[in-house]
């Protein structure tokens, strides 16, 4: 490859405070996360005066089929029976009757048995028994929710800025950039998509919209040449970048790795290793791998900024 990087506009110096504000989880949320935690030590024990949150056996007569009833549970408040027969339980105790007039008619209800959900509050010996390293206390459980949250949040906004900054630093850079290798991108490409349409015998060049559904977003070949050759150019300035970063964290892609993605595409895909690497040429990793590791420099920098604390 001829092209070469001249210059590079570091993303920790792209200012990116028009874009992004720091994130911070509700603090609704985290206590809902904390009270899953209590859910295993739930218990349901006996009570003598029904109210809304009870769970009531009761025993129901009435000419009206559908609440004639030897043995039913009724969560009262949740309306999932009736809401007016639940309503209708609140008070009563254990043994109790009681005569319900329904628009549907008339039934008479016996309260079986009563028991009320006692919730515990999290303790520590709780957050010990889930295992995880370094967090044996509610409040270091809460910190960890918080900043996991905190991280969902930061990932589901990250698209749109990461996008802005890397087109603004590949804006930023110098580069000395050969057609020849834009072409050879392109070559890559399409060649890696013709492979792969091959192995389902069919010929990419005659392609059908049908043939594209599902696979690629397009509906053509022409569509897909033209949709490859514009991301080349920004493809091959990502390469560029992390090949000049790679060197200085000391990166490098591994044939481990490309054997292992061999192994996980023949099982996903169920292909022999045959087509896998011809899919998948170990050239076309190395240049992904460069790619990836520009785009995760930059990722980290968004993150950066999204989970500050200021």
């Amino acid at each position: 490859m001829r092209s070469y990087v001249l210059s590079i506009l570091e993303p920790d110096k792209v200012d990116l405070s028009a874009w992004i504000a720091p994130v911070f989880p509700d603090p609704e949320k985290v206590e809902a996360e904390m009270r899953r935690v209590v859910l295993p030590y739930v218990r349901w024990e006996p009570e003598e005066e029904a109210q809304t949150g009870d769970l009531a056996v009761c025993r129901m007569e009435s000419d009206v089929p559908r609440f004639q009833k030897n043995r039913i549970k009724l969560l009262i408040g949740s309306g999932m029976f009736h809401s007016g027969l639940e309503q209708a339980v609140i008070g009563m105790t254990p043994g109790s009757r009681r005569n319900v007039a329904l628009p549907e008619g008339e039934v008479l209800v016996t309260l079986l048995e009563l028991s009320r959900q006692q919730i515990p509050e999290p303790d520590d010996e709780m957050i010990c028994k889930l295992g995880l390293d370094g967090i044996f206390t509610v409040e270091a459980y809460r910190s960890y929710l918080s900043e996991k949250l905190r991280r969902d949040m930061a990932e589901e906004l990250l698209p749109e800025p990461l996008s802005r900054l890397i087109r603004v630093v590949i804006g930023g850079s110098e580069f000395v950039l050969r057609k020849e290798d834009w072409e050879s991108v392109v070559h890559m490409r399409i060649e890696r998509s013709r492979i792969l349409f091959r192995q389902e015998g069919i010929d990419m060049e005659q392609a059908k919209p049908e043939d594209f559904r599902g696979r690629i977003p397009v509906q053509s070949f022409h569509e897909l040449l033209a949709m490859e050759q514009s991301k080349a150019w920004q493809n091959l300035c990502l390469h560029l970048l992390g090949r000049h970063w790679a060197e200085i964290d000391g990166f490098m892609p591994e044939r481990k790795q490309y054997e292992e993605d061999i192994k996980s595409y023949c099982k996903t895909w169920h292909a022999s290793e045959e087509n896998a690497r011809e899919a998948n040429t170990w050239e076309a990793f190395v240049f992904s791998e460069y790619v990836d590791h520009a785009v995760s420099r930059m990722k980290k920098n968004v993150m950066d900024q999204l989970l500050r604390e200021d």
